[in-house]
């Protein structure tokens, strides 16, 4: 998460700490990723591991691609290896036809893509299997294109609409760890990145936080990482939009004002009550016309 939310440290309290502290814990983070490197250059499950996974080293990928990003030291060697490994994981995308098997070579190219060593060739081999492509692989092969510039050229925009497009029933990745919010999140991610501003970036923010729950936020460690890498790039684009508000929230005849400034900060009231909590309908009242999210 350090990696994901450092420009929204203010609206999260507990994560507030310096530019020093976060830099370490990310790169002990990165030290213990590179601790489960195989003879291949794949990444294992555990430290030490023997074996390499597709799906571990393409998401350990995104983190070590993003720390670099970051600026934070990176052994060069080490992750030349990975970034091979994934390479050449690529080249029997074409014969896949199942749909896990797609999804993690889709995570995949977008992992070579945040490295800076994007494979387009093999963008063009998944898109024409997009019809075999589950929801959260459609997202991250156009991630992976715009991250290679595909936002800005005008030729490959409507391979991103089909890749972005609600089609209705398609293959599932069928994994324990995956989900709805992984499906939204990375849609989310890739209509941030392609265009903040547009309608169906805050219909998906909206669809997001439905999705939160109480307890464990979106599920598996994999689910909650996904839906934080995708409101932290919309907080980020958002920044120079956002404006001051204020929330008036009502509940058993108390009233109390949530005052939010322009930047991504968080506020909370409290109510005691006995019994059905429901019984008495919370009520929010928005001053200002900024987005707020409950």
């Amino acid at each position: 998460p350090w990696l994901s939310t450092r420009n929204m440290r203010d609206a999260m309290p507990g994560m507030n700490r310096s530019d020093e502290e976060i830099a370490s814990t990310i790169a002990k983070g990165v030290e213990r990723l590179f601790s489960m490197q195989t003879n291949d250059g794949g990444l294992g499950y555990w430290p030490g591991a023997s074996q390499s996974v597709l799906w571990g080293s393409a998401y350990g990928g995104v983190v070590i691609a993003m720390a670099q990003q970051q600026g934070i030291p990176v052994p060069a060697a080490q992750a030349e290896a990975l970034w091979k490994y994934l390479s050449q994981n690529l080249r029997n995308a074409a014969e896949q036809k199942k749909a896990y098997e797609l999804s993690q070579r889709c995570l995949a190219a977008y992992t070579l893509a945040l490295a800076g060593r994007a494979e387009p060739s093999y963008h063009e081999v998944l898109f024409e299997k997009r019809k075999l492509l589950p929801s959260e692989a459609r997202s991250l092969l156009a991630l992976a294109m715009i991250e290679t510039g595909a936002a800005g050229q005008p030729e490959l925009q409507p391979r991103l609409d089909a890749l972005l497009a609600d089609e209705g029933l398609v293959p599932t990745s069928e994994v324990a760890w995956y989900g709805r919010p992984y499906e939204t999140a990375t849609r989310l991610l890739a209509e941030v990145r392609r265009n903040a501003d547009a309608g169906e970036v805050n219909d998906l923010i909206d669809e997001l936080m439905r999705l939160r729950q109480p307890v464990r936020g979106w599920g598996s460690t994999y689910s909650n990482a996904w839906p934080l890498l995708a409101l932290s790039a919309y907080s980020e684009s958002a920044l120079g939009d956002l404006s001051a508000n204020e929330i008036e929230v009502r509940y058993g005849g108390e009233s109390d004002t949530v005052a939010l400034e322009a930047k991504p900060s968080t506020g909370g009231v409290s109510y005691r009550f006995e019994g059905d909590a429901t019984a008495e309908p919370l009520s929010l009242s928005i001053a200002g016309s900024g987005p707020v999210y409950a």
